[in-house]
């Protein structure tokens, strides 16, 4: 006999409310540093600045593929949720009428 498995989708919504919430958070501060670092390049000069805003850069970078790789778990968690629900709308059409099929 096989186990009955249940899924909380209660769980995989607030998986979904926490990852928009922290990449909007995340979006605001890259914007904030965006302009910090914009900011800092107009002020300062020479080649301690230029390093700083080469190493800024590169940080960036990697907060960008930070943000992109919250963007792409949540569209994966967001088809994950919908497959879910179409499986349950489909046993429970099953369920009501066994024979139908």
């Amino acid at each position: 006999m096989s186990e009955y498995v249940c899924i909380n989708t209660k769980e995989i919504d607030r998986a979904l409310y926490l990852l928009g919430v922290k990449n909007s958070r995340l979006a605001t501060l890259l914007w904030q540093y965006d302009v910090i670092v914009e900011t800092v390049n107009r002020n300062w000069e020479g080649k301690a600045a230029d390093t700083f805003v080469k190493d800024a850069k590169g940080i960036r970078s990697n907060l960008g593929d930070i943000s992109e790789l919250l963007k792409t778990l949540n569209d994966i968690v967001a088809e994950c949720r919908q497959v879910i629900d179409a499986c349950d709308k489909s046993l429970g059409e099953f369920n009501r009428d066994p024979q139908s099929e």
